[in-house]
């Protein structure tokens, strides 16, 4: 990222946190039949759809980031599926040349920018080591099985 930004500037490298952007994660969700989603405590794109277990997980991360609890990477599973989910923090500098305040660690001009491109309302004025969001991987259990077995 931060060659990306030195080479490209900062507007055009924020094109690296853009999930559906990165030719990994659409490998590593065929590799491994997996569903890989980054989702937001707040601000969530509607084009992201979160399964029932998932909204519950997202509010468990939200109630424990709100009351000072610690947040630690989950595993469900059941029957059909193997659900792992990890909280997503601004633990890199880097995250807050975005995220961070504007006007202190993030100026005015690339704000405007970065807005217009990507609309990051929501995704700005946080703070170093704030919980953001959660990833989740959704395995399909049969699929991983057979997987493992071909190896």
């Amino acid at each position: 990222m931060s060659a990306a930004i030195d080479q490209e500037g900062l507007v055009n490298a924020a094109r690296f946190c853009q999930l559906n952007q990165l030719s990994a994660t659409d490998s590593l969700e065929k590799e491994y039949a997996v569903e890989i989603k980054r989702i937001r405590f707040i601000g969530q794109p509607v084009s992201v759809k979160l399964n029932n277990k998932e909204k519950e997980l997202l509010d468990a991360y939200q109630y424990s980031v709100q009351n000072n609890q610690p947040v630690d990477p989950n595993v469900q599973q059941n029957d059909t599926y193997m659900l792992y989910t990890a909280p997503i923090s601004l633990s890199n500098q880097m995250c807050l040349k975005c995220h961070g305040s504007v006007g202190k660690e993030l100026s005015q001009k690339d704000w405007e920018a970065l807005s217009a491109k990507y609309s990051l309302d929501s995704l700005v004025n946080l703070k170093p080591n704030q919980t953001i969001a959660i990833w989740s991987l959704l395995f399909d259990k049969k699929e991983l099985v057979k997987r493992i077995g071909e190896e």
